[in-house]
Order: structure tokens, then sequence, then C-alpha cells
């Protein structure tokens, strides 16, 4: 049961500095933290000028009784060469959690332990913690969350998010929507561990799939542990899944969230995926498409997603980034088609991918 208003605010944020460079490459390691409490605070972005590796996410929050909220980690960039919106969807959010303590007063502690698969950050890019909390008061106690990294060497593994479904999906009633991901031409899809968002008050198990094709049959399962939230205890989040898929030909991976809730709900998966390693390492790695992305299932999928799933808030987000992306005067009505063109960019393939010069040695 999502909280996320259409726009998400933030703490203000303090952060350390990344090690200078020398003539040699050097492992630097600091981390980015974000401290609150009280009312909701305005969004505080921070950014890093040298590619990054993030190895933990640690989130802490004192919640009253009746406290529920949203904590996400979300990026986006500004760079005219690479730009991409802040969203909450696509690959710009990394990871959201939602705790519920309806029971009593507690602390909400949850460490998001990312060493054997650090997120490749690109140099320049915003990241944000970002809670939904400060608006009421069972969510007016100190929160933070500590973003801890180190730089990225040549020759690390380069890890990412796919997140399912593509977009953020609020319903009441309805099954859950998914979305897909497939292995690229010569190049197999590593899914390495999972995490999930748990938006629903009632029982529900959530499972992510390897399908042998796309909307085909699963392979493998594997599945959370069944859950029950209600109004009458504290349920944290769960952390950081391991996998071992390796994804290949025209296999896919999907997901599903069975459940029993009469309440408006939402599930999200983040799967931790390895860039394969002879993509040549740029800003596009954690941005942009490599031929993972169906096509043109993404556009189709947008469209349905537009016309049926978001909610007002998401489309105007969603025309906001249109009409900034086109110059046009932010707040100027889109069409239907311009938001769904919205969310089909949201997943635009590499520049590389016009003229395979993705990969090292170019295929």
């Amino acid at each position: 049961m999502r909280v996320r208003g259409p726009l998400l605010v933030i703490v203000a944020a303090c952060g350390t500095t990344s090690t200078p460079a020398t003539d040699a490459p050097v492992r630097g390691s600091a981390s980015l933290s974000w401290v609150a409490t009280g009312a909701a605070q305005p969004i505080s972005w921070q950014s890093l000028p040298a590619d990054i590796e993030i190895t933990k996410i640690t989130f802490d929050y004192d919640l009253a009784q009746g406290g529920q909220v949203d904590y996400t980690l979300a990026v986006y960039r500004v760079d005219a060469t690479l730009p991409y919106p802040s969203l909450p969807g696509g690959y710009g959010d990394l990871v959201t959690l939602h705790p519920t303590f309806f029971a009593a007063p507690a602390h909400w502690h949850q460490e998001l332990d990312l060493t054997a698969t650090p997120l490749f950050i690109p140099a320049n890019t915003q990241l944000a913690c970002v809670s939904s909390g400060g608006s009421d008061a069972p969510t007016q106690g100190l929160r933070s969350c500590v973003v801890e990294y180190q730089t990225h060497l040549p020759g690390d593994p380069r890890f990412r998010i796919f997140r399912i479904p593509y977009f953020d999906v609020m319903r009441l009633g309805g099954s859950f929507v998914t979305s897909e991901y497939t292995a690229a031409a010569a190049h197999a899809l590593e899914v390495k561990s999972v995490m999930m968002y748990e938006g629903v008050l009632g029982t529900y198990t959530g499972c992510v799939q390897h399908l042998d094709h796309v909307g085909g049959v699963a392979i493998e399962e594997h599945c959370l542990p069944t859950t029950t939230k209600d109004l009458q205890t504290n349920v944290g989040t769960v952390g950081v899944e391991p996998l071992d898929w390796t994804v290949t030909g025209s296999e896919a991976i999907a997901a599903s969230c069975a459940m029993t809730t009469t309440e408006l709900w939402d599930c999200a998966f983040y799967l931790i995926v390895e860039i394969p390693p002879d993509t040549l390492v740029g800003a596009e790695n954690s941005f942009r498409d490599y031929g993972n992305v169906p096509r043109p299932g993404i556009d189709d999928w947008c469209a349905m997603f537009v016309r049926d799933l978001a909610i007002p808030g998401q489309r105007d987000l969603l025309c906001y980034a249109y009409d900034l992306a086109h110059n046009i005067t932010p707040g100027t009505a889109c069409t239907m088609a311009e938001i769904a063109q919205t969310c089909t960019d949201s997943f635009a393939p590499a520049a590389c991918m016009a003229d395979d010069t993705c990969f090292s040695p170019p295929r």
C-alpha cells in the first residue's frame, strides 16, 4: 500500500567525498547520508564526480504506532550528454522498501549488503534517499539513510537494477502486473539477487521467475516467505535474497505477487543483474537498455500502463518529463500517446546498439 505522492520528499543531506585520483587507480571508499526528523523535508540530491559502486544501503526509522513509510534510493541525471528523468520507476528507482508498524512504536533497521554485487553508478549521477514520512505524526520520528560506496576501478564487475514491474503499479483488487527482461543476443543475463517492495495489507507471496520465453512457463522460481501484514502487527522488510540464475537465448525473467487483500496494494521487485563484462564502461551502463527489454513489447506495456494503471500523479510526472525532454514549458498538457512515449523512452536502447559498438571488442 504505497503512500508515495506525485512528488516524494526527502531530508537534508550530508556526505563524504571520494578519494582523490592519483596516477595509479586507488580504491577509495566513503558514504553519503541523509538524516531528518519531524515534518517532511525537500528532496536533497547529491552526486559524485567519479564512477562508484554502492556496497551497502542502511535504512533506520523511529516509527510511532501506526507508522508506515516508503524509503527509496532514487537516481537521475541532468547531464546533457545522457539525461535521465526523476521518476518512480524505470532505472531511476534503485530500491524502495515499505515497513508497517501498527502494533506499537518501534525502530526499523534494514541493511542491504551489496558487497558481492555492488551497484555501478556512473559519475555525475544524482542520488537521493527519499522518505515518504513526515506528513503524519506516526512517521515524524528520526530517520536516516546511509549509502556506502567505493571507487569503481577498471576491470571491476558491474551490476545494475532491473525493476519489475517497469513502473510503480498501485491497484485496488486485480492481479499483479509483471514486466519481463530477456537475455541479449550473445550475452547471457546473470541474475544475482532480488529485493522486494511489500506494499500489501493482507497475506502475500512474492516470487521471481525464470521463464522459457517471454510470456512462457517457469523453468525455475524463487519465492520469498509468505507474509501477513495487518493493523495489529509490526512487520519490517526483507533484505537481499541471493539468486544464481543464468538466462540465455529466448529465456526471460518475470515476477508474481499472489495475495489476499481488500486494500490498495503495491508489489515490486528489484533484481540485481550483472552488466556483461565486455560492455564498454560508461554512463549508459546504468541508464540504457542493451537488448534486455523486449521490443516492441515495451511499447505495448507502456500504453497499457498509462491507459489502465497509472494514477493521475504518475501521469503528471511522466508528462512533466516529456515537457522537459522536448523543451516544452513544464505544465503543458500531454496527450496519452506522449505520456506513454515517456514511459517507453525510460528504457531507450544504448546509443551504441545502433552500430553494434557496445561491447569490446565490437562483435
